[in-house]
């Protein structure tokens, strides 16, 4: 998910088979509720673990 141009959104579809990149703009009609779980996804499955770090 990114956000292009006047505040659109653009679904990142990476292909499973040959790997390539598509953009999708959203539309007006589309779930926003959705797009929210959505962009927010990659947060539950950070790349290193959060239980490591501490502020001292």
């Amino acid at each position: 998910m990114t956000v292009r141009g006047k505040g659109r959104w653009v679904l990142i579809h990476r292909c499973t088979k040959c790997g390539r990149l598509r953009l999708n703009r959203t539309a007006g009609d589309d779930n926003q509720l959705l797009l929210v779980r959505l962009a927010a996804l990659p947060l539950t499955m950070p790349p290193f673990p959060f239980q490591g770090l501490q502020d001292d």
